[in-house]
């Protein structure tokens, strides 16, 4: 008989929630440097725990939205209603990884998207029992890897803030101390929430 309990839909899509988020905080952050895959979407290097915090309450709604059909999948599909769990939200979030840097139509990220998520769960097909129980076991680590993640990128941003201010030569002692910012037609259309993929005019 399976170990498994309802409770643990919860679990799988708070791991899900932080796996995902963490691949779409990666590509977020490295398609920076090429505004031409993000051109309105300037994310920091934030993405890489700002993008999991934001997806862990909507993986856990949809949750609580599967959690009526659980035992119906469990009927029908015996064992493998917990692949059919995974892949759902492995899809999910592969389909949000795979669109943020806007070079891939919908259509076809979210073909790709649930043909990864189709692949990775029959490779963990029979082992999904037990890795569930473990990640039920260290659910405890989702908050701690979000604070860690959070840590690990205030460092890097102070680390080379430090750096950027040490490389700036020493100004003349009778220089003005004047800074200087100039914007070029900013303009709300071509910023979020509207999700313009065109460089600002």
């Amino acid at each position: 008989m399976s170990e498994l309990k309802k409770s643990d839909l919860f679990v799988v899509s708070a791991w899900l929630a932080l796996f995902t988020g963490v691949l779409e905080g990666i590509v977020w952050t490295a398609t920076r440097p090429y505004p031409l895959l993000n051109a309105a979407h300037k994310m920091s290097p934030d993405a890489l725990w700002v993008v999991p915090a934001l997806n862990l309450p909507f993986f856990l709604l949809a949750a609580v939205a599967l959690l009526p059909f659980l035992p119906v999948l469990q009927r029908k599909l015996g064992a493998k209603a917990w692949m059919v769990v995974y892949g759902l939200f492995l899809s999910g979030g592969l389909y949000l990884a795979i669109t943020s840097p806007q070079i891939v139509q919908q259509y076809g990220a979210a073909a790709i998207a649930v043909g990864l998520a189709v692949a990775v769960c029959r490779g963990i097909g029979g082992t999904i029992e037990a890795l569930t129980l473990r990640l039920r076991r260290l659910v405890w680590g989702v908050p701690v890897l979000l604070i860690l993640m959070w840590l690990g990128v205030r460092a890097f941003d102070g680390m080379a803030e430090f750096a950027a201010a040490r490389s700036l030569s020493a100004p003349a002692g009778d220089a003005p101390n004047v800074l200087v910012i100039t914007m070029d037609t900013v303009r709300a259309d071509r910023f979020l929430p509207w999700r313009q993929t065109t460089l600002t005019p």
